[in-house]
């Protein structure tokens, strides 16, 4: 996982999630 992500999960990590993933 890269690190970026690692932050940007922290305040929404299942909005966030659900955008990688599309």
């Amino acid at each position: 996982v890269k690190p970026w992500i690692k932050t940007s999960l922290a305040p929404g990590s299942g909005v966030v999630t659900k955008y990688l993933l599309k």
